[in-house]
C-alpha cells in the first residue's frame, strides 16, 4: 500500500513540476519567487517519493536473506541417526551398576537423540544400581538423593547443572529410612524418567521390590 501511494507521490510531483514551470514561464516569463517556492516543495516531493518506493523492496530482501538463514540453520541441525555400539554400551552399564559410565556416555550424545537412546536402550525397564553419596532425604523415607559421582559435586549442586547427576530415589513404602545425608548409599531399582544437563533435571529411580 505504502509503495503504490509514493508511487502516486512521485507522477503526481513531476506533472505539478512540469505544469509550474510552464505557468510560469507563460506569464511571467521568469520564475518568480512563489514559482521557485513550488518548485523546491515539488523537487522535495519527487526525492521523498524515490527514497520511500525503494524501502519495500529492501525489506522483503533482507527478509529473504532471514529466511534463507533460518532454513540453512535448520538444515545444520538435523538429527544424527542412532549409534547402535553406544546403545549397547548403555545397556551393559546398566546391567552391570556402572551409573559413572552411563551418565558419561548418555550425555556425550547429541541431545535431540537422547530420548531415542533412553528408549532403544530400554532404560527404563532394566534393573540397576545407583551408587554415590546422599545429599538429601525425607523424613518419611520415600525420597532419597544421591548424587552419582561424575564430577567433583558442588556444594549447591540441586542449583546447578549438576544436578543432571543426581538421582531421586522413590519408594512409597518408606524403605529409605536408613540412609543418612552425606553418606554412600548404593539402591537398586529402574530408571524411570530422564535427566537433562543443559536444563539440569535429574534422574527419577523407582526401588525395585
Amino acid at each position: 500500500m505504502l509503495a503504490v501511494l509514493s508511487g502516486f507521490a512521485f507522477v503526481i510531483s513531476i506533472v505539478a513540476f512540469i505544469v509550474f514551470v510552464i505557468l510560469g514561464l507563460v506569464k511571467n516569463r521568469k520564475i518568480n519567487k512563489k514559482t521557485w517556492l513550488w518548485l523546491v516543495a515539488v523537487v522535495v516531493s519527487m526525492i521523498i517519493g524515490a527514497t520511500t518506493a525503494k524501502t519495500p523492496e529492501k525489506t522483503t530482501n533482507q527478509t529473504k536473506t532471514e529466511n534463507q538463514s533460518k532454513v540453512s540453520s535448520s538444515s545444520s541441525s538435523t538429527k544424527q541417526p542412532i549409534d547402535n555400539n553406544v546403545v549397547e554400551s548403555l545397556k551393559n552399564d546398566l546391567k552391570s551398576g556402572n551409573m559413572v559410565e552411563f551418565l558419561k556416555t548418555y550425555y556425550a550424545q547429541d541431545r535431540q537423540n537422547h530420548l531415542d537412546y533412553y528408549q532403544k536402550a530400554e532404560v527404563s525397564t532394566t534393573k540397576t544400581t545407583i551408587k554415590g553419596q546422599v545429599i538429601e532425604k525425607n523424613t518419611s523415607g520415600t525420597r532419597l538423593y544421591i548424587y552419582v559421582p561424575v564430577e567433583y559435586m558442588p556444594a549447591n549442586v540441586r542449583q546447578t547443572k549438576q544436578n543432571a547427576y543426581v538421582v531421586v530415589v522413590k519408594d512409597d513404602n518408606g524403605s529409605l529410612k536408613n540412609y543418612a545425608v552425606g553418606q554412600p548409599a548404593e539402591v537398586t531399582g529402574y530408571l524411570v524418567s530422564r535427566g537433562d544437563k543443559e536444563l539440569g533435571y535429574n534422574w527419577d529411580m523407582r526401588v525395585a521390590n
